[in-house]
């Protein structure tokens, strides 16, 4: 395990993917400007699906495939305040719920002591300008509570995971997974089935409404890429120990991470990330190096539990030396 670790670490540092800013140079349009402009249309009256074809087409986004129009529910849970207060600390509170549950479960006070740095980051990126605004945090996080909590409380897990689903569609990755590892259950499978029909049905219907608006000369875009190794690398941006690290940071960062999640007593956690990094080696493009925010959480939470692990490890192979 340590040998692959280190031979994923030598690959990541010969091909490293480019910064944020390097992606597109003197870019101003962001993905938060967008959403932002798109709550701000519908405090002002605005549809959801109006306000939303209005900023894509002034800002010169993609209008096709139908997921260009993110999922709803996050723009009108936000548009129904007034400000963004409410929602900034309800995306704060979900933080510490995700740092208070992790940390219960750390089985070291090596681990208790790394964790700390997942609380500073989650609520630095609930509380700091434009991050509210991204679907990939709120998922995030919901995921990592639905694990968190999983198995002592597996319907609010269940829970948290409808709420990720109506969140982001990338959430189905985290569902699907949830269904497999739950064979062995029969109701929570029943509850990760229909939570994954529901979620079906609410995208159909999504995409016959984004139909609606979407024209026949409409410019598209094309996900399925091969970023490979480089666009993994890329997602792990935004932990507590890469967000303002230099890029061969995160290629170290991301296996030591997976490492730490392989020695946890529950494999759902690791089969969760490690979903997301076969389906990302051939989905997304250099500038969706943030759908990395839907597992982050979990990467902190490899990253807490590698000194327990490097400890182990190493006793492990004390114990099985020769005495003379």
């Amino acid at each position: 395990m340590l040998a692959g670790t280190l031979l994923l670490v030598a690959v990541a540092l010969t091909d490293l993917p480019p910064s944020p800013e390097e992606i597109h140079p003197g870019e101003t349009r962001t993905d938060a400007a967008l959403t932002q402009g798109v709550i701000d249309h519908m405090r002002a009256g605005a549809g959801y699906y109006d306000a939303m074809e209005t900023a894509l087409r002034a800002q010169g986004y993609a209008m096709r495939p139908f997921w260009s129009f993110r999922l709803p529910l996050l723009a009108k849970f936000t548009a129904a305040f007034p400000t963004d207060a409410v929602p900034r600390l309800l995306l704060v509170t979900l933080s510490v719920a995700v740092w208070v549950v992790w940390t219960l479960r750390m089985e070291s006070r090596w681990s208790l002591a790394v964790a700390g740095g997942l609380l500073t980051f989650s609520v630095f990126l609930a509380w700091a300008p434009g991050w509210l605004l991204f679907h990939d945090v709120w998922a995030g996080l919901l995921i990592a509570l639905a694990l968190g909590l999983h198995p002592r409380s597996r319907w609010a897990a269940v829970a948290c995971g409808v709420i990720a689903l109506g969140v982001r569609e990338h959430a189905v990755i985290f569902a699907g997974v949830m269904l497999l590892c739950a064979w062995r259950d029969r109701y929570e499978r029943l509850a990760w089935s229909a939570a994954i029909a529901g979620f079906t049905i609410y995208v159909l219907i999504h995409a016959w409404i984004v139909s609606q608006h979407v024209l026949p000369g409409d410019i598209g875009k094309n996900w399925v890429t091969v970023g490979g190794w480089s666009f993994i690398v890329s997602t792990a941006r935004w932990t507590w120990l890469t967000a303002f690290s230099p890029t061969p940071v995160c290629a170290v960062v991301m296996p030591v991470a997976l490492l730490g999640l392989a020695y946890l007593r529950d494999h759902r956690p690791l089969a969760v990330v490690g979903a997301y990094v076969v389906l990302f080696l051939f989905v997304g493009i250099a500038d969706d190096w943030y759908w990395g925010l839907l597992y982050s959480p979990l990467l902190a939470v490899g990253i807490a539990n590698v000194p327990a692990t490097v400890l182990g490890v190493l006793k492990k192979e004390g114990e099985s030396q020769p005495l003379f």
